[in-house]
């Protein structure tokens, strides 16, 4: 049996896929996932109009851009559930969000 080699772009939908088929919070529309894997985190950094936050600030300005598609939270950021929940409540723009710790 062969085995099928996958090219990066189709490892990064593989994984997103994976990433945004679990259960994920939502805080004034935007989605909130959870990113378990450091594996996963490499993926979701480099994704096209990506932007990796390392504190409330950044989200800030992050979440207000028209060019940000996507925020990276890595587990060690400054940033709480309720700091981010409080971000979100005052933006109107809605954005994919991954975070690598858990909100709960």
């Amino acid at each position: 049996m062969t085995e099928k080699k996958f090219n990066k772009d189709e490892l990064q939908t593989l994984v997103l896929e994976d990433i945004m088929s679990r259960p994920y919070h939502e805080f004034s529309g935007n989605k909130v996932h959870y990113v378990a894997e450091e594996y996963e985190a490499l993926f979701v950094k480099n994704l096209k109009g990506n932007q990796e936050v390392h504190n409330l600030s950044e989200l800030e300005d992050a979440v207000n851009s028209p060019d940000v598609k996507t925020i990276f939270i890595g587990r060690s950021a400054a940033i709480t559930p309720k700091g981010l929940e409080n971000v979100l409540s005052r933006t109107s723009l809605i954005k994919q969000i991954f975070c690598a710790f858990e909100i709960k």
